[in-house]
């Protein structure tokens, strides 16, 4: 799938408002986001008596495009309003080297950021030296650029680290 969005969001509210959002994000309200391809639920609990969810997924294009603009029916401002939700997003889409960082309460604009992302796999079936991939890509990485599982990674917002209440 041509640019897709990588994304992991932290929902805290209300048990009831919690459901009824992750409900919209998956295709079973009227209203709607624009093109979510996938929304899972990683953890969900009750802090205090503040329920949350961590949900992840993809979309296409970026969360703004997908979520947060005039092409949906419904927006995460809205629904932040609307439900009295907190919601907070981290994205990467790596084919257009950007990250975003989200955040509304209760419907009010805390972060809306947006950042120079990079991100280099180095198959080693198909580049079988660090030289190979130099060659191919014009970069000048070393073996120790890449982590363990083949990644290099460069911008972004490092570890996607939600503010937590309570």
């Amino acid at each position: 799938m041509a640019n897709w969005c990588s994304y992991c969001m932290r929902i805290t509210g209300g048990e009831t408002e919690c459901k009824e959002f992750y409900a919209i994000l998956k295709y079973e309200r009227p209203q709607k986001f624009d093109r979510v391809f996938e929304a899972d639920i990683l953890c969900e609990g009750n802090n205090s008596g503040i329920h949350f969810m961590e949900i992840s997924g993809y979309c296409a294009w970026s969360v703004c495009e997908s979520m947060d603009s005039d092409n949906a029916v419904t927006t995460l401002q809205a629904e932040s309003d609307r439900l009295g939700l907190m919601i907070e997003v981290y994205s990467t889409e790596p084919s257009n080297q950007f990250a975003e960082h989200i955040w509304y309460i209760n419907g009010v604009r805390i972060e809306d950021e947006r950042v120079d992302y990079t991100e280099v796999y180095w198959d080693e079936c198909e580049y079988p030296t660090i030289e190979e991939l130099n060659a191919h890509y014009g970069t000048t990485y070393s073996k120790d650029d890449f982590d363990m599982d083949g990644y290099h990674i460069e911008g972004g917002f490092g570890e996607w680290i939600f503010w937590r209440r309570g």
